[in-house]
């Protein structure tokens, strides 16, 4: 550019020598600061260079970390399966442990085979909570699993699991204390089986840690702004406190190592606080002054109103009654891939005084109940044990459209609860939905129950476990309750938060 400016001063002058002194410093500086322009052109373009290289290598690490996370995420997902289908798959064989056992118990043994019952029965409680809580770890981190908000009654849920805890306290020379405040509300909405499973947790942990004293659970009602308040659960003990350094990581999985004495796997408590936010609350820790800590849970429970006096849950007797209760057991089927299982099923069956036979799929079953009913004996109760209930509501409709086989009462033993579940199996036939771990006594009482209503009103029956709870404390849930119940199943699981 320099030379195109300078040409036609030669031409002119000659030479740049006769040019005007400030003509000359003029040119000099243009030739200097051209010199420079050319550095720093040369010196972006180097910069730019090794920019384009930076961000070649920075794509090529980005697509890299991408494929690192799709696998990572691709192998998060199985392992997940494969925790939950080990965790399904070995709950049958433990299942079968805690139903035999329970039914060894109840027999004459010498001191020494009791102690060796109990333990073995204790051993495959604490397997199956560890599996339980692997099951719901795994779901918990996949977003799938399932929440039943029903109407139930708090303080059945509450003294029931109280009562049930109470002997691994006493065991330790503990005391277990329940306070139910005046202001908190007796029937309200929400998951009385994840509750309780909060709840549990927290009190587990208290009896793991406490050495002597005592552990006290609050009930009362809450300060939230939604659901008249909500309610609040504390539960607190006597000590001794937990390690300050160990509360922010209190609810971190597989974090606090061998000196929490309390860590039962260390997924316990994360579960109960992953449950408390699933729920639409929170679970907090602190310790007390002196000794001791709280477990603080709050969560959005709608009160609902007290329902009109009804019949017992074990006792529904709307419909026609012209059908006589059976006086005696009658037949029941019992449905079970596994042989234990089944064997386990068809005793309590027995003991509850029912003629009880067993087969290993539901076709198998189908084809007896068609038997009976041909030779006019009809079966009176069939009981289905499944890993889950996925096609056993058209098998209850199918069952249901053939009136030759007299509608017997079906009872679903499914090993884990999804959405919807409950309502579909209602609506397809089943009198019975009775989540495992099922325990011998709420099996037999099911089928006693069914004994003593008459079959004309069997359709105004479906018992869970919390209905054969509410109905020994003399809780009164009837038909319309019961609907409205299912209603908000229904409504749980099209708005995608579960059952």
């Amino acid at each position: 550019m320099l030379d195109r400016l300078t040409d036609p001063l030669l031409r002119t002058f000659g030479s740049l020598d006769a040019l005007p002194p400030a003509w000359r410093e003029m040119l000099e500086g243009l030739d200097v600061t051209l010199a420079e322009a050319q550095d720093e052109r040369e010196r972006l373009a180097a910069a730019l260079k090794r920019a384009t290289t930076e961000l070649h290598e920075l794509l090529v690490e980005l697509d890299a970390l991408r494929r690192a996370r799709s696998a990572a995420e691709s192998a998060n997902l199985v392992r997940g399966e494969v925790l939950a289908t080990v965790s399904r798959t070995m709950r049958t064989p433990t299942d079968a442990i805690l139903g035999l056992t329970a039914l060894l118990r109840t027999g004459a043994l010498l001191p020494t085979q009791r102690a060796y019952v109990d333990s073995v029965n204790g051993a495959a409680h604490a397997l199956h909570r560890i599996l339980s809580d692997v099951s719901d770890f795994s779901r918990l981190e996949g977003g799938t699993l399932p929440l039943e908000p029903i109407p139930f009654d708090l303080r059945v849920m509450i003294e029931d699991m109280a009562g049930t805890l109470s002997a691994q306290a006493e065991a330790k020379g503990l005391a277990l204390r329940l306070e139910w405040r005046p202001d908190t509300p007796r029937r309200v909405t929400g998951d009385p089986g994840r509750i309780r499973q909060v709840l549990a947790a927290l009190v587990r942990d208290a009896v793991a840690r406490v050495e002597r004293g005592e552990i006290v659970i609050v009930v009362a009602r809450g300060a939230m702004r939604s659901a008249q308040g909500g309610v609040r659960f504390v539960v607190e003990d006597t000590g001794p406190s937990i390690p300050h350094d160990l509360l922010p990581t209190l609810f971190e999985p597989f974090s606090r190592g061998d000196v929490y004495h309390g860590k039962e796997g260390g997924l316990s408590l994360p579960i109960a606080r992953h449950l408390a936010h699933l729920m639409g609350g929170d679970l907090t820790v602190s310790n007390l002054v002196d000794s001791g800590s709280r477990f603080a849970v709050s969560l959005p429970l709608p009160t609902i109103e007290e329902p009109a006096p009804s019949p017992p849950a074990g006792h529904v007797m709307s419909g026609p009654e012209s059908s006589a209760p059976l006086v005696s057991g009658g037949g029941v089927l019992v449905v079970d891939a596994d042989a234990d299982q089944r064997a386990g099923w068809a005793a309590i069956a027995e003991a509850a005084d029912f003629q009880a036979t067993g087969y290993a799929t539901r076709d198998e079953a189908m084809e007896e109940l068609r038997r009976r009913a041909v030779a006019g004996r009809p079966a009176a109760i069939v009981v289905f044990s499944d890993h889950d209930a996925l096609g056993y509501e058209q098998a209850g409709r199918d069952i249901y459209k053939q009136d030759d086989l007299e509608r017997p009462a079906l009872i679903m033993l499914p090993a884990v609860g999804n959405p919807g579940d409950a309502t579909r199996l209602r609506q397809a036939g089943f009198r019975g939905y009775l989540v495992k771990p099922v325990i011998p006594a709420d099996l037999r009482e099911t089928l006693e129950t069914l004994r003593r209503t008459p079959r004309g009103a069997w359709h105004a029956l479906f018992l869970t476990r919390h209905s054969l709870a509410e109905g020994r404390r003399g809780g009164e849930v009837g038909e319309k309750e019961l609907d409205a119940s299912l209603d908000s199943l229904t409504a749980a699981a099209l708005s995608g938060s579960g059952e």
